[in-house]
């Protein structure tokens, strides 16, 4: 059987979905608010429905403030192509993301993804998810 990167996203954004309960932050001091979880939620119907662009203008918000789920779900719709061009590298600096929060399956989304990707691609990966850091502690961000 010959698994596709595609197959394995897909597999990955379920398991994401099945635990969205369990809403992860990046900092200690972040709570998720009911308003966090319900924007995730919309996010999560959205996408299902297929309104990609939708989808993506509900997690990016939650993925700059440090939300784990939704930093892998915007990096897997980047890496599927989903609402935008497809972009490994700006799907992989989300699953970096991810992964540095505390999601699982943003390590392992990494380990999948990183065959498919040069050297330099990996390298702006990292540079492009120091961007994002900086960005959600920005003040006023």
């Amino acid at each position: 059987m010959r698994i596709t990167i595609r197959s394995l996203i897909v597999t990955l954004f379920v398991l994401a979905g099945g635990l969205a309960f369990n809403l992860q932050a990046a900092h200690a001091d972040h709570v998720i608010t009911p308003d966090e979880y319900k924007l995730f939620q919309e996010g999560m119907r959205c996408h299902h429905e297929g309104d990609y662009p939708e989808a993506l203008s509900c997690w990016i918000p939650l993925a700059e403030t440090g939300v784990a789920e939704a930093q892998y779900n915007v990096g897997r719709m980047y890496g599927y192509g989903e609402g935008v061009a497809q972009n490994y590298v700006e799907a992989y600096a989300w699953f970096i993301l991810s992964a540095r929060n505390g999601r699982i399956e943003g390590r392992t989304a990494l380990d999948e993804l990183k065959p498919h990707m040069s050297p330099a691609e990996i390298a702006r990966a990292y540079e492009r998810a120091s961007e994002l850091e900086v960005y959600a502690e920005w003040p006023g961000s």
